[in-house]
């Protein structure tokens, strides 16, 4: 049975070696795409910095990437300058300007240590965020195989991406369809997108001011609908099961748990923060457990991930030997891997004087959280890195109480190792999609997060050294809940009343969801999703809320027109994706310059 399967998944490979790769068609990996991926990719992280320390959150950098280079191109090629621009060129393109985008911990880490007393010179903060970052792209390299062909998690923003590609260099009438679809639900969610930020004429969530929870009013219960082009795309693309679980289990957590939280005196006040301090534990705990249960029972996968980055051996045929050179080498991802984990070993201990024990545990503990990432990210194109890093703060407070700067290093390598797996799986999806090769796009990472780390460090130091940290004008929110975690775990953690109770719970479903799937698949249709129950924890019910919409919708219109909403449905996603994304990071980078 077991070989039948493994058979099954090498006739894939080839099927998508032999209809879909084009590398050895089209041009690829060109002085061009270089030049344009580079200075991208310093436009995305000098975006998403300045929006990181403003408003405590950034943009994926794949949807703006894919159609600024792609419009930058075009005007190249009507005055002559460059022949040509490919699918696969603009692919490398947006994974090179992601990379650079998806510098993390710049913006919560590196300000929270700041904020705890650390001096942070240029020199720590660059050597910091190039290694974190660095080791997060290997840690993601072992598991394309399993999520992306094996599994085929959706990853949204990925597939979005593709679609984008396809649109836009499309040709005939039913490409031009569905670019224009593209473009149409594009223009709808730049202008929901203008009218909420620069006008504000639309709310970001509209609360569900028609009942209350005794006292609670529904604003503090976060009950309502976010008003959100972008999240509705991603449940369009999602699908039924993981929002019904995500909005059933929100309501609970907001509707039951929550007041009961504040009526039990458990937690003092109801509020997002404090209810969440509670429900992120067994939240995370489902995520964890399920994330690490699905990933142990497809271990052969995972060894098989490993395997084909070898090369091809004496004896494979020459479809089957061609494909295994669009892989990573398994020398050069080894080599990789040991000098990003050493470098920042030696940073941790000569640097932060952080013991080397704690150093190489927080690496290994880092592995297994971006596994977690890659896959919430890939079910709900919603990464919990976060929570994931909260986690590890609590985990290094436990281990090395009195420590405030160990914690949030420690935290750190989470932050950004996961950050950049799930980036890199993103884009990963993307190629894989477009047909490109896999281990170009590694080498795309790489120069990418070499510019963007590069880069980040000039436009962080400036803003800090301007409008401060933890200011009114740069509020830097990240910074300032992983220093107050810091502070709170310093001293050893002590779980909030009742949550060891959560915790079993949420364990042993974690556990079970994820058996059920793998032996018993027409069953599990019925079960919830374990990552969006873990998820609708520790997020506003308004978004769980937003994503059904955009599931139910989808699954009315397909009822009535099956065939075009097979053909337009994540042209109709991609559209709503990219419209928010890069009209609100647009808006947000011109009021932070007015200011």
């Amino acid at each position: 049975m077991d070989n039948e399967k493994n058979e099954n998944v090498l006739t894939e490979e080839q099927n998508w070696y032999q209809n879909t790769y084009k590398g050895n068609k089209i041009n690829e990996f060109t002085p061009k795409v270089l030049f344009v991926g580079m200075f991208l990719a310093m436009i995305m992280v000098a975006m998403n910095v300045y929006m990181g320390l403003k408003i405590g959150w950034g943009v994926g950098g794949s949807l703006i990437a894919v159609i600024l280079s792609f419009a930058f191109m075009k005007a190249l090629i009507s005055i002559g300058v460059v022949a040509g621009y490919t699918t696969l060129e603009n692919n490398i393109t947006q994974t090179m300007a992601s990379a650079g985008g998806s510098i993390g911990c710049i913006v919560n880490i590196i300000p929270a240590l700041t904020l705890m007393g650390v001096d942070m010179p240029w020199w720590k903060i660059f050597l910091w965020v190039f290694f974190t970052s660095f080791l997060g792209v290997f840690f993601a390299v072992p598991l394309r195989k399993q999520v992306v062909v094996h599994e085929k998690l959706k990853f949204p923003t990925g597939t979005a991406a593709a679609t984008t590609i396809e649109a836009m260099h499309a040709e005939g009438s039913d490409g031009m369809k569905k670019a224009m679809v593209l473009i149409g639900t594009g223009l709808v969610g730049s202008l929901i997108k203008v009218l909420q930020d620069a006008f504000h004429k639309i709310p970001d969530m509209i609360p569900a001011t028609f009942f209350s929870i005794g006292k609670y009013k529904s604003e503090q219960l976060t009950m309502g609908v976010a008003v959100s082009p972008m999240l509705f795309g991603a449940g369009f693309l999602v699908g039924l099961r993981v929002t019904i679980t995500m909005m059933g289990m929100g309501l609970i957590t907001w509707l039951v748990i929550a007041p009961w939280l504040v009526d039990s005196g458990i937690v003092a006040t109801m509020g997002y923060r404090k209810i969440i301090h509670w429900t992120m534990w067994p939240g995370i705990a489902l995520m964890v457990t399920s994330g690490l249960t699905a990933t142990a029972m497809r271990w052969k996968v995972f060894v098989n991930a490993f395997k084909s980055m070898k090369g091809a051996k004496d004896g494979d045929n020459d479809a089957l030997t061609d494909f295994k050179h669009l892989e990573v080498p398994m020398t050069l991802w080894a080599v990789g891997l040991s000098i990003s984990s050493v470098g920042l070993i030696i940073i941790m201990k000569m640097v932060f004087d952080v013991p080397i024990l704690l150093a190489v545990l927080s690496i290994f503990i880092a592995f297994f959280l971006s596994i977690i990432a890659v896959r919430a990210t890939g079910e709900t194109d919603i990464n919990p890195v976060s929570s994931l890093g909260n986690i590890t703060q609590i985990i290094f407070g436990a281990i090395h109480p009195g420590s405030t700067t160990t914690t949030l290093l420690t935290a750190g390598v989470t932050y950004s190792g996961a950050s950049e797996a799930a980036d890199m799986m993103q884009d990963l999806k993307t190629g894989y999609l477009v047909g490109a090769t896999p281990k170009k796009q590694f080498y795309a990472q790489l120069i990418g997060l070499t510019i963007g780390a590069l880069a980040a460090v000039p436009v962080y130091l400036a803003i800090t050294s301007k409008y401060g940290i933890a200011t009114k004008e740069m509020p830097a929110l990240g910074a300032i809940t992983a220093s107050g975690v810091a502070k709170l775990v310093s001293s050893g953690t002590k779980l909030p009343k009742f949550v060891d109770i959560a915790l079993y719970l949420s364990i042993a479903i974690g556990i079970i969801i994820p058996i059920i799937e793998k032996y018993k698949p027409k069953v599990a249709r019925f079960f919830p999703s374990a990552m969006g129950l873990g998820l609708a924890m520790v997020l506003p019910a308004f978004y769980a809320v937003i994503m059904f919409a955009g599931s139910f919708v989808q699954w009315l219109l397909s009822l009535k027109w099956k065939d075009i909403m097979e053909k337009y449905s994540i042209s109709i996603a991609s559209g709503g994706i990219a419209g928010e994304g890069i009209t609100g990071a647009v808006i947000a980078v011109i009021q932070v310059f007015m200011k």
